[in-house]
C-alpha cells in the first residue's frame, strides 16, 4: 500500500498552500489558501478541481489568507466535514475570511454572516500536543511553529496495519507538514519546536536562501530608520500584515516608546481588521510566552504606549489622511494589506511616496507582482525607473525605501536547518514547498549535504510505499 500526496498550490511561489494526503481510500486537506500577487494571475481559477469526496477533515496550520482563502470555495464544493485548528486559531479564522468576503465578494453582510456561522460550526479547536482521532486512518497534533499566534506545524499519523489499535502509535507513519515557520525569540509567540521523528516532511522554504539579522540588530536598524525619518519630520509608512506582524511591532514599538529612545509622535494603528486582531491576542494572552505575560502581569501592555492611536472608522482614516496631509509629519503609520495590493496602506502611498522626507518600511515579505514588490525594486534602486503603478495610477518614489529583514514571521535558512536537524528520528524524504525557485534549489542542496532526500514539490500526485 502507499500514502499518497498531492499538492494543489504553493509549488511555484509562496502562496495558494493545499496539500491532500490520502491513504486506503481516505484524505485530509492540509490548508486550503488562496494564490496572492503573480500567482494569482497565474492561478486565477480558485475552484476546487480535485477530488474531496473521501475527504475526512481540513486542517489549518494558521490563519494567513494564503492558507485559508479559499475555504468558501471548499465549502460551495459540497464540503460538510469537520475544519481542525489549534485554539487560537480557532479565533482568528472567522474574522480573517470574513474581511475578505467582505473586500473580494460581496458587502452583503447577511451573506457574509451566514458563511462564518457555517465555518464557526465546522471548526473543531485542538490544543496543542494532544493526538486527536480524526478517522480509521488518521490521528493528528498540532505544536506551535512560531510564525504567528496559533500558527501550528501539524503531526499527521497515518494507521497502516489494518484492524491494529493507535496505542504505541507504532503501527503508524508519521508526516509531518511544517506550515510556516517563525524565527526564534519572536515577541508574544512560544519558541517553534521540531517533531521528535517523522517518516516525511512537507517543508516550506519561504527564506531558504536568506539570513535574517538578530532581534537586537533589527530593532537597532528600526531605531535609526525611525529617527532618521522623523528628524526630517516625515511620515513612516509601514504595510504590515494585520496579524502577527502589527502585534509584533506594537511590542517593539511600545519598548522604543517607553524607553524614550524616540521623541513621543504619534503611532497610528490604521486598519480595521488589525485593530480586531490585537484585541483577540489581548484575549488570547493565556498562548503568549512566558515573558510577555510577566510583563503583562507586571502592568505593561505590549499593545498600549503613549501615543498610540486606532482608527477603525472609515471617516477617521480620511480625516487622518487629510491631517497629514495638512500637518506633515513627525508621524508614524502602520496600515495594511502587509503587500500593498489593497487596504487603507494604498490611500497613504498615494499621498506621501513621492515626499523624499517620508519612508516606506516593509517588515515582511513582499511576492513577486505586488505593488510592494515593486516599491522595493524600482524605489530602492536610483539607476531604474523611481515610479510603481498603484491602482493604475503612476506615482513616483522619492521616500525612502528600507527593509528590515529580521522582522519576518518566516523562519531563515538557518532556523529551517535546525528544525529539520533536530528531527531525532529523520525522514526517508523532504518535499520542499512555499518558496520561490533560488530558495528551494539552495535549501534543497543544504540539507543534501545532511545525507537528506528532498524533492521539489510540484503540482502534481507522489506515492510513498508503506
Amino acid at each position: 500500500m502507499s500514502i499518497t500526496l498531492q499538492f494543489h498550490g504553493a509549488t511555484e511561489g509562496v502562496t495558494g498552500s493545499c496539500h491532500q494526503i490520502s491513504f486506503a481510500k481516505e484524505s485530509l486537506l492540509v490548508d486550503c489558501g488562496i494564490f496572492q500577487g503573480q500567482e494569482a494571475r497565474r492561478h486565477n481559477d480558485l475552484t476546487i478541481n480535485f477530488d474531496i469526496s473521501n475527504l475526512k477533515g481540513l486542517i489549518l496550520t494558521h490563519a494567513h489568507l494564503d492558507h485559508i482563502g479559499r475555504i468558501p470555495y471548499l465549502l460551495a464544493s459540497g464540503y460538510t466535514g469537520p475544519i481542525y485548528t489549534s485554539i487560537p486559531t480557532s479565533y482568528l479564522v472567522p474574522e480573517q475570511l470574513g474581511d475578505a468576503l467582505k473586500i473580494g465578494f460581496t458587502k452583503d453582510r447577511k451573506l457574509i454572516k451566514g458563511v462564518v456561522n457555517v465555518l464557526k460550526k465546522r471548526i473543531i479547536p485542538c490544543k496543542y500536543k494532544q493526538w486527536i482521532l480524526v478517522s480509521d486512518c488518521f490521528k493528528i497534533k498540532f505544536h506551535p511553529a512560531g510564525h504567528i499566534l496559533g500558527s501550528s506545524f501539524v503531526e499527521i499519523a497515518v494507521k497502516f496495519i489494518s484492524g491494529k489499535e493507535y496505542k504505541s502509535l507504532n503501527n503508524t507513519k508519521r508526516i509531518v507538514f511544517s506550515g510556516d515557520l517563525g524565527p526564534p525569540y519572536t515577541p508574544i509567540l512560544s519558541m517553534p519546536c521540531s517533531p521528535y521523528q517523522a517518516d516525511i516532511v512537507v517543508l516550506e522554504s519561504t527564506y531558504g536562501d536568506r539570513i535574517h539579522s538578530g532581534r537586537k540588530d533589527r530593532r537597532h536598524r528600526l531605531l535609526n530608520i525611525l529617527k532618521k525619518s522623523l528628524s526630517d519630520n516625515g511620515i513612516i509608512i509601514i504595510p504590515a500584515f494585520a496579524i502577527g506582524r502589527t502585534q509584533e511591532l506594537l511590542y517593539e514599538l511600545n519598548e522604543i516608546v517607553e524607553k524614550e529612545k524616540l521623541p513621543r509622535v504619534p503611532v497610528i494603528i490604521d486598519s480595521p481588521l488589525a485593530n480586531k486582531f490585537t484585541a483577540l491576542y489581548s484575549d488570547l494572552k493565556g498562548f503568549w510566552d512566558k515573558e510577555s505575560r510577566r510583563r503583562f502581569k507586571g502592568g505593561d501592555d505590549p499593545f498600549v504606549f503613549p501615543g498610540l492611536v486606532s482608527i477603525s472608522n472609515y471617516k477617521d482614516h480620511l480625516r487622518t489622511l487629510r491631517w497629514l496631509d495638512d500637518k506633515g509629519g513627525p508621524a508614524i503609520v502602520i496600515a495594511g494589506s502587509g503587500m500593498c495590493t489593497g487596504g487603507r496602506v494604498v490611500n497613504y502611498l498615494k499621498d506621501f511616496l513621492s515626499d523624499c522626507r517620508n519612508d516606506i518600511l516593509f517588515v515582511g515579505y513582499q511576492a513577486y507582482g505586488t505593488p510592494g514588490r515593486d516599491i522595493i525594486t524600482y524605489g530602492s534602486n536610483k539607476k531604474r525607473r523611481r515610479y510603481v503603478t498603484i491602482d493604475g495610477e503612476r506615482i513616483g518614489v522619492a521616500a525612502g525605501v528600507h527593509e528590515v529583514s529580521g522582522y519576518s514571521a518566516h523562519a531563515d535558512k538557518d532556523n529551517l536547518i535546525s528544525w529539520v536537524k533536530k528531527i531525532r528520528k529523520k525522514p526517508s524524504k523532504i518535499f520542499l514547498v512555499h518558496g520561490d525557485t533560488e530558495a528551494k534549489k539552495t535549501l534543497k542542496k543544504e540539507l543534501n549535504t545532511m545525507g537528506l532526500d528532498v524533492i521539489i514539490a510540484k503540482k502534481k500526485r507522489y506515492s510513498i510505499d508503506v
